[in-house]
């Protein structure tokens, strides 16, 4: 979480970067998740090689000052090369489940437009509908920071259409919490709602219509 990608990037050839810069590429914010969806393949523990103790994998975020040096690279290394914004897809599994990391980001990246006025930064990330619905009612303001610091199109994990798939993969929500995500993101903040589905639940009864799509 405290590893620079720039030496990386520098050695990459003008040509190169060009074309990685001018469309939209991932950018390491965070890896990990609290959560535990049957279907998800991220890891859930993590055993120390040296000691053998094991611990839940929660949700890490790589250092601030890191992501803004980085994004700072990022922004120069465009303009020179012509380019006027960066479109960043958020490594997060879950962009709204740890709103006080959220918002370091949130500010760094704020930072880094402030310091280069006229050039763009958007961002588009994955979240939770839960984790969305609680971050709406946060005295931080969590999801408006996100979004004035270039957020616009959010994927939520919708992943089924049945109470009996949520409850049987260990998914927290209903129908309606869905279709609130969904309408709040578009019209309370202006940003726009993506579904991603998982197709055919293995523990879901083959007697819902529903479970398979």
């Amino acid at each position: 979480e405290k590893t620079s990608l720039i030496p990386a990037y520098e050695k990459l050839s003008d040509e190169a970067m060009r074309q990685y810069l001018s469309r939209e590429f991932g950018f390491y914010v965070s890896q990990g998740c609290r959560m535990a969806c049957d279907f998800c393949a991220a890891s859930r523990t993590f055993r120390d090689p040296v000691t053998g103790d094991l611990s839940k994998v929660i949700e890490a975020y790589r250092s601030p000052e890191v992501i803004k040096a980085d994004l700072e690279y990022l922004v120069r290394r465009a303009k020179r090369l012509g380019i006027n914004e960066l479109n960043l897809y958020m490594s997060n599994l879950d962009v709204f489940q740890n709103i006080d990391s959220l918002l370091e980001f949130s500010h760094a990246v704020k930072d880094v437009r402030r310091n280069n006025p006229g050039f763009d930064i958007k961002l588009r990330g994955l979240s939770r509908v839960d984790t969305f619905l609680n971050a709406k009612e946060q005295p931080q303001k969590p999801i408006e920071e996100l979004v004035s610091a270039g957020f616009h199109t959010v994927g939520f994990g919708v992943d089924g259409g049945s109470e009996e798939a949520w409850r049987n993969n260990h998914k927290g929500q209903d129908q309606k919490m869905c279709i609130e995500a969904i309408r709040s993101a578009r019209k309370v903040y202006g940003i726009i709602p993506e579904t991603l589905m998982v197709f055919g639940h293995v523990n879901t009864s083959a007697n819902d219509p529903r479970a398979a799509y």
